[in-house]
């Protein structure tokens, strides 16, 4: 939670309920992993003109919102993300897979790898993965 505050985030919620109150809103970014009853709250949340990224429904897919409120907040957004249709859409994964690496090299992006392993055990560290036993990222070494 530091790295993105770190970044710049102004408010960071990490589970499967956002509260009602608003700590720091109205917000005019919020990215949501989460669906559900978060996602719902979530939209109640926005500025005018502000954009809420849905990317995920670790909690639900279903979800039910005021549409009333939601409208006239005014140009209020809610945005489904998908990588594969971004990449379609934007440019080729390998521009973006530069961009990453290069920042990397310049030491001014640092990823978080939390497990190393031989890709003969992917299934496990997939698992592992599916199971939030680990934040940040995994790397699967291939040896020739």
């Amino acid at each position: 939670m530091a790295e993105v505050k770190e970044a710049g985030a102004e408010a960071v919620v990490i589970g499967e309920e956002l509260p009602a109150e608003q700590p720091f809103g109205p917000y005019h970014l919020i990215v949501d992993s989460v669906g559900g009853k978060t996602l719902s709250t979530a939209l109640t949340q926005l500025t005018e003109g502000g954009v809420c990224v849905s990317l995920g429904v670790s909690a639900g897919a279903e979800v039910t919102f005021n549409a009333a409120q939601f409208f006239l907040t005014g140009r209020a957004v809610l945005y489904g993300f998908i990588l594969f249709a971004e990449l379609r859409t934007v440019e080729p994964a390998s521009v973006g897979l530069a961009r990453l690496a290069s920042l990397i090299a310049r030491g001014k992006l640092k990823p978080r790898i939390s497990v190393e392993a031989p890709w003969t055990e992917v299934a496990e560290v997939a698992q592992q993965l599916l199971d939030r036993r680990y934040p940040g990222k995994a790397v699967l070494h291939i040896a020739h």
